[in-house]
């Protein structure tokens, strides 16, 4: 349900990705709608399981840097991921 668009980075098109901050504020208003969720639910929790989607390789860094130090951790800015 994560809405992908196309992005511009550095004269290049990525098609069908979304931003790390789309992707928290996406994540974080759906865990606080859904009545299964019960706990309460912070954005820095959102994050972490962002996190861990990204160690899971459930999501991956659209620009392809998956050696890079920078695109393990998962950070609420405007990087690229699908």
């Amino acid at each position: 349900g994560m809405p992908l668009k196309r992005h511009w980075r550095n004269f290049r098109t990525y098609t069908d990705c979304f931003t790390a901050s789309d992707a928290v504020d996406w994540l974080y208003a759906y865990l606080k709608t859904n009545p299964n969720v019960t706990a309460k639910i912070s954005k820095q929790q959102a994050i972490l399981l962002l996190q861990i989607f990204l160690k899971d390789k459930l999501i991956e860094d659209a620009r392809g840097n998956s050696g890079d130090k920078c695109s393990k951790e998962f950070q609420d800015d405007d990087r690229l991921y699908r």
